[in-house]
Parts: C-alpha cells; sequence; structure tokens
C-alpha cells in the first residue's frame, strides 16, 4: 500500500499505515456525543499528527463552521 509492503507489520504499525494512508465512510456519523463538533475534528487532526487549529478552516470548507459549537444529537 503506498509503495510499503504490509506483511510482518505489528499490529500498531498496521493501524498507523491505516491512519496514514486510507479513509472510511461510515454508515452512521461515529461522533463523541459528548464533545462538539469542533473537538470531534480536533480528535481526528491529533490522531493524525495535524494542527488542531485547523478544526475552523475544515469545518468551514464543509458548510460546518456555524455548528462548531453544537453537539452531535
Amino acid at each position: 500500500m503506498g509503495g510499503q509492503t504490509l506483511a510482518g507489520l505489528l499490529a500498531r504499525e498496521l493501524a498507523q499505515s491505516r491512519l496514514r494512508r486510507m479513509g472510511f465512510i461510515f454508515q452512521s456519523y461515529n461522533l463523541c456525543p459528548a464533545l462538539t463538533t469542533a473537538k470531534n475534528v480536533q480528535v481526528a487532526l491529533e490522531l493524525k499528527g495535524r494542527d488542531l487549529g485547523e478544526a475552523p478552516a475544515l469545518l468551514d470548507l464543509v458548510g460546518l463552521a456555524k455548528r462548531r459549537r453544537n453537539f452531535p444529537a
């Protein structure tokens, strides 16, 4: 995948490879109900090692900037 051989990788290495190179489309939202929209985006950014300050721009990109303080429910 992406020029990397996956055979022989440890579970943690496989997880890191999936995090960096794959995307998932879920049937349901899979958001943390206790976190705001912005905080849910920040969780994903943190897992990818990206700047948490990117959340507002990303929410704006998908038309959710006005809902950044809303909870998923």
